[in-house]
Formats: C-alpha cells, sequence, structure tokens
C-alpha cells in the first residue's frame, strides 16, 4: 500500500524494488515507464526529500539507512543496487523515507519452541551507509520464527513513515 501525497511534477521521484534497486528521476519521466525485472515487485514510490533517510528492511530482518542525497547521487531513469541482500529468499520488504526520530517496528509469528516478537527502534540510532552493496545492520535476529508485519511511525509527524506496509505479508 502507498501513501498518498501531491508531488510538484518536477519532483524526484524514488522508487525501491523488493531486489533492493533504486530508480530515480523527475515524476514527468515515470510516464515513459520504469519496467521491474527478474520478479521485482515495487515496495516504495515517494518524492525526495532532501535532509531525509531512506530506510529499508528485509525478510531476513536487516535494516539500512541510506541518506537520500546518496540515493540521489545515482544515475537518473534507470534501475540501480540501493542495498546488498543475502542469498534467495530475501528481499526489500518495506522502505520509506524519515527522519531520525521515526520508529521502526518488526514483528515474527511464533515457530517452534519460539514466542512471538515485537522490536521496536528509532531509525536514527541504525548508521546511514552510503555503499549500494551494503546489508544494513540486523534490525531483528531470526531463529525458527518469520516476520510477519513492519511499520514505520515518525514522531513528528501524523500518521506512517512514507512507504511503510501494512502487516500481513507471506
Amino acid at each position: 500500500m502507498l501513501a498518498r501525497s501531491t508531488v510538484a511534477p518536477e519532483a524526484t521521484l524514488l522508487l525501491i524494488s523488493s531486489g533492493g534497486r533504486v530508480w530515480k528521476g523527475p515524476l514527468a519521466w515515470v510516464a515513459a515507464g520504469a519496467p521491474l525485472t527478474n520478479g521485482d515487485r515495487l515496495v516504495y514510490a515517494g518524492a525526495a526529500q532532501s535532509g531525509e533517510y531512506l530506510i529499508l528492511g528485509t525478510r531476513r530482518g536487516n535494516v539500512k539507512r541510506v541518506k537520500v542525497e546518496d540515493a540521489l547521487n545515482r544515475a537518473d531513469n534507470s534501475w540501480s543496487q540501493i542495498i546488498g541482500l543475502e542469498d534467495e529468499p530475501d528481499e526489500v520488504l518495506f522502505a520509506g523515507l524519515a527522519g531520525d526520530d521515526a520508529h521502526v517496528f518488526f514483528c515474527t509469528a511464533a515457530g517452534e519452541g519460539s514466542d512471538a516478537r515485537v522490536l521496536r527502534f528509532e531509525a536514527g540510532t541504525v548508521n546511514p551507509q552510503a555503499t549500494p552493496s551494503a546489508r544494513g545492520v540486523t534490525g531483528i535476529k531470526l531463529n525458527d520464527d518469520t516476520l510477519v508485519g513492519r511499520r514505520g511511525y515518525s514522531a513528528g509527524r501524523r500518521g506512517r513513515a512514507g512507504g511503510a506496509l501494512d502487516p500481513g505479508f507471506p
């Protein structure tokens, strides 16, 4: 689910795919297409805002924070790597723009011999990483349980941080 927002036509748009790639370019270029390949899904679309960070979370429980300015240094109108993913079936499950005060949540389902867990932390506690192949850091350690939900809330804003998705994904 993507949040609704009004964006100026000259705004720079950031798209994040489940395969860990970013596409950036003027909003007007999206009409020309930003096709996904290799079964990637779109997990985030939003206007780049200087001074904010992209927060990315993966199926394996990793989290990465990237300065928007670093994402804007990529080539226009093409897909390029934004996060290094571990072996299959790792993928980007959520991404969003957030400030240091945003709260990130990871939720797991109970596995054999383990209880369901919820982990909450402030996005500002994750050091930004500019290297596209960097995998981020462990947000939550998965044992025999699986990730079942994630959200990001910004303390200074009403509602969810951009791009945060509802729980209940596979």
